[in-house]
């Protein structure tokens, strides 16, 4: 009895001793693949910040194949780097990664990957010009993903597609949402404006629409502002009015000026609070006298945006709000809010 316990005993320590050993064996080589990575990393990452020199950049063929296992390293390594520099510099990089033959992984990974692998090649595949790339992309615009769809989306406003502009709102699918599409198509380069005035105007739906004219104003199209301009006027959609207005002003265009002194009185006080604001920041001639009579509006944010605004028109504007704060009712209370908020004598 005793001597079939011994052994049972004996038994145990040698497994617990080769379980210990197998343990540090894998961690050694866990460790051991870590640092091989990080070191092909930084190797690749070195001959990218090479190739930033014209004259490396112009004949690649000095760069070694880049063996198929160290692909998935190097497109992470391309993407930071791409993150990192604009224009000719990422081209000389795009230009490496394909001297690598990393689009076809790219791609394949694209399709086939993890979310995170999928959202990185998609990524990637917005800074390529081929037509297999673009083929993916639009192709991952419809993934079940939210994630992967939004990447490759943004990636088609990157690559500026605008004959796929319609395709981007409608695979946003039931998605849709003002501010992400917005986002989105605010990618696009000015050389959509055309497209984004039609986008804007009606046959499309309201968030569509909205997106567009945010993405006009985010742009700063002049191209738009005759759009904008007709749109702040007679638009039914009190929120695209608005916005109208608000990207007119980031547009800056003066012909913007008489649309948003007549928005100062339109019906609804979200367009009369933007129109207020745009009044401020264009320091649209003539304002101030609107601006005062706002003070009083039956809308709280109508009233503060308008003494907002006219702390813009410098010692003009703030002596018609100490005026104003001299007095009595709501148009005096929201004129002294808004001078003691700015640290000046009501």
């Amino acid at each position: 009895m005793l001597s079939a316990i011994w052994w049972v005993s004996v038994a145990l320590a040698l497994g617990t001793v080769l379980i210990a050993v197998a343990l540090l064996l894998r961690r050694a080589a866990a460790d051991r693949h870590r640092d091989e990575r990080v070191a092909v990393a930084e190797r690749l990452r070195r001959q990218l910040l090479a190739v930033q020199q014209p004259a490396l950049a112009r004949d690649l063929s000095a760069f070694p194949p880049l063996p198929a296992q160290h692909h998935p390293i190097a497109m992470e390594v391309g993407l930071d780097m791409l993150r990192a520099v604009r224009g000719e510099g990422a081209q000389r990089v795009v230009q490496m990664l394909l001297r690598w033959g990393l689009e076809g992984y790219v791609i394949r990974s694209a399709a086939s990957g993890s979310r995170g692998e999928r959202i990185a090649a998609v990524t990637l595949l917005s800074y390529l010009d081929s037509d297999a790339s673009l083929t993916a992309l639009l192709e991952q615009a419809e993934s079940k993903s939210t994630y992967v769809r939004l990447a490759a989306l943004r990636g088609l406003a990157r690559r500026n597609a605008r004959a796929d502009l319609m395709a981007i709102c409608r695979f946003m699918g039931e998605d849709t949402n003002t501010r992400v599409l917005a986002d989105i198509l605010a990618r696009f380069s000015s050389e959509a404006a055309g497209d984004l005035c039609r986008l804007a105007r009606a046959g499309q739906a309201d968030e569509v629409r909205l997106a567009a004219v945010v993405a006009l104003g985010a742009i700063a199209a002049l191209e738009g502002t005759a759009t904008l301009v007709e749109l702040a006027r007679q638009d039914p959609n009190e929120n695209i009015r608005a916005q109208a207005v608000d990207s007119l002003a980031k547009i800056g265009d003066r012909r913007a000026e008489e649309v948003v002194l007549e928005a100062l009185s339109d019906s609804s006080p979200g367009v009369r609070a933007r129109a207020a604001t745009a009044a401020g920041s264009l320091r649209v001639a003539g304002a101030i006298t609107h601006l005062g009579k706002q003070l009083g509006d039956a809308d709280w944010w109508a009233r503060f945006r308008a003494a907002e605004s006219l702390l813009n028109f410098g010692d003009r504007g703030a002596a018609l709000l100490r005026s104003v704060a001299a007095q009595q009712g709501r148009a005096a209370d929201i004129a002294r809010d808004v001078l003691l908020e700015r640290g000046l004598r009501p």
